[in-house]
């Protein structure tokens, strides 16, 4: 290149293009640079070096020693970056048979028909293009009989000015569902923010405004699958509040003014428009993988594991898949029709489930090791705790899921009564609204951190005032013991009332012979001491978010392939 911008004087500029035939397979990401994983790095920079040492040999000595910066691009960074369907420059697709003077020429075989672009034969990157619309000018001239349009080699002027930018935005509702001819106003403004910090918050960089241009130009399943990408629930999280969402609460809008994006409502539009999206699945590589549990965590891996071509077995506790999503799509939160939909279509053909199957009782680790290449224990806690820090044992309490278990069954069993409920946690907030809802004839809250309370969630205890929920924050000892005293049940459902059963740390404990509380590197998610067995979700983190819970089993299923991969390598 002979820019002296590109090129400083001493240094020359080398862009290496060649085709790509190996089959595309997405890796899930591990977050460690915010784009795919170790096993997808490790494969561009062999590649890289692979052509570099070509170059060298035939063409460049010593090549390798005067590199000062180098650049690699696989397909799926163009496809990122520019949004070519599955990364092919210069056509449809990348093959020798579409390569330069083989493509279209700016004159084509039909009269007045004229082609431009990086199909065409002087295509590929934005100053080829740019040459491809005069060559199409030219051609549209000649055949017209006028002059030829010949460029400016100096301007007069001065045709770029900069304006200060605008900190105000048009305010979005965060519950808007934006229709076809809306979708364009609530798309633009990710890709006008100064600062994206959704880049930083998201899973693993979902970058929202990637998502805003592929909805901008129509691509839904392009949306739908970089969506897919990084999380198999994205509808079902789409229903989540700002706290449950990926980046919802790290929107820079929500410093100025006070209202976030409503990304949100974006990918659930996007999901709607591609409800059944179901990716390719590489064929069978050999490897069998156990997963423990089928909750946010366990499905995840599961899901990029089949993608990779493993054959997964899952075992389950309860006699259905969904975990905590299941818990949250009963209060409503999430649709059932959505969840059920979503695991119908992660659950790839080479993943079986079997219900039914509890740890330490009807399978062990022991067993799991010996029949499987590798072990993911996404097993969740378990054992619905009841916190009885300054709550008298003579006072009727039962922990809230065991509580919401019971009501889903009978909501009748709220009638007339006076509850008492103890957290501001969504589960608290939901069975308060439940509870008024059907006949319960009074319903107290006791927000236990109220110091900590955020602006989404003030919004919405306020909202549960104006049900007739009572509020109490920072209540003190008696006034605490008259109204569970008062009330026919007090129901915990604070942060601290979920822990490992009994049961399963000790079997996690005498199987693994490692500290139940300090369980896994938290770098790769594999047990300390024990090759090929990993964890995440619940069991290593407490009772973590549904976003914390996918991120595992994503990364957990990244380990899991990087761990074979070098092996075979």
């Amino acid at each position: 290149m002979l820019d002296p911008e590109a090129s400083p004087p001493g240094t020359h500029t080398l862009c290496i293009f060649l085709p790509e035939s190996t089959p595309e397979i997405t890796l899930p990401t591990d977050g460690k640079d915010k784009y795919h994983n170790r096993t997808y790095r490790d494969q561009k920079q062999k590649k890289a070096s692979a052509i570099i040492d070509y170059l060298e040999k035939n063409y460049f000595p010593e090549l390798k020693k005067h590199i000062l910066v180098q650049e690699i691009a696989t397909p799926q960074t163009i496809q990122r970056y520019t949004l070519k369907s599955h990364g092919s420059i210069g056509g449809p697709q990348v093959n020798m048979s579409q390569s330069y003077m083989s493509r279209l020429a700016a004159r084509s075989d039909w009269q007045g028909l004229y082609c431009v672009g990086d199909s065409t034969s002087q295509g590929i990157g934005v100053v080829s293009v740019t040459v491809s619309a005069i060559s199409a000018v030219n051609a549209i001239l000649k055949d017209l009989r006028q002059p030829q349009y010949l460029p400016l080699k100096h301007y007069p002027k001065n045709y770029v000015h900069f304006a200060k930018a605008s900190l105000s935005q048009k305010q979005h509702s965060a519950d808007l569902i934006p229709d076809h001819q809306k979708i364009k106003t609530v798309e633009l403004d990710p890709r006008s923010c100064l600062s994206p910090r959704c880049v930083r918050a998201g899973p693993d960089s979902t970058h929202q405004a990637h998502i805003a241009r592929l909805v901008e130009a129509g691509n839904w399943l392009g949306a739908a699958q970089s969506l897919r990408a990084v999380n198999p629930f994205s509808e079902s999280t789409s229903y989540l509040s700002q706290s449950d969402d990926f980046c919802g609460s790290s929107c820079s809008q929500s410093l100025c003014p006070d209202a976030s994006i409503p990304i949100k409502s974006l990918n659930r539009y996007v999901c709607e428009k591609v409800p059944n999206y179901i990716p390719e699945a590489a064929p069978d590589n050999g490897k069998r993988i156990s997963i423990v549990g089928a909750g946010p965590a366990g499905l995840t891996c599961a899901h990029y594991l089949a993608r990779l071509g493993y054959q997964i077995d899952i075992y389950e506790k309860k006699s259905e898949a969904g975990g905590t999503l299941k818990s949250i799509a009963l209060v409503s939160r999430i649709p059932l029709s959505v969840l059920h939909r979503e695991i119908s279509n992660l659950l790839l053909p080479s993943i079986r489930i079997y219900f039914g199957q509890s740890l330490g009782e009807d399978i062990t680790i022991a067993e799991l090791r010996h029949q499987y290449d590798a072990l993911f224990l996404a097993c969740g806690l378990g054992e619905k705790q009841i916190q009885t820090k300054d709550v008298d044992h003579d006072f009727n309490l039962i922990h809230g899921l065991k509580f919401l278990d019971q009501f889903t069954q009978e909501s009748t069993i709220v009638r007339g009564k006076t509850l008492t409920i103890v957290g501001a946690t969504y589960l608290a907030m939901d069975i308060s609204k439940l509870a008024i809802q059907n006949g319960a004839k009074k319903v107290y809250l006791i927000d236990e951190q109220s110091e900590f309370q955020s602006k989404s969630q003030a919004k919405r205890l306020n909202e549960m005032q104006e049900l007739g929920i009572e509020i109490h924050s920072r209540i003190d000892p008696s006034a605490f013991s008259k109204l569970c005293s008062s009330s026919h049940q007090v129901i915990m459902a604070g942060l601290e009332q979920q822990r490992i059963e009994a049961q399963l740390r000790e079997h996690l404990s005498s199987s693994l012979l490692v500290d139940v509380d300090a369980l896994v590197d938290l770098d790769t998610l594999q047990v300390l001491g024990h090759v090929n067995v990993f964890a995440g979700g619940d069991i290593i983190r407490g009772s973590s978010s549904i976003h914390e819970s996918i991120r595992d089993g994503r990364k957990a299923a990244a380990e899991i392939n990087h761990a074979f991969m070098i092996k075979q390598s």
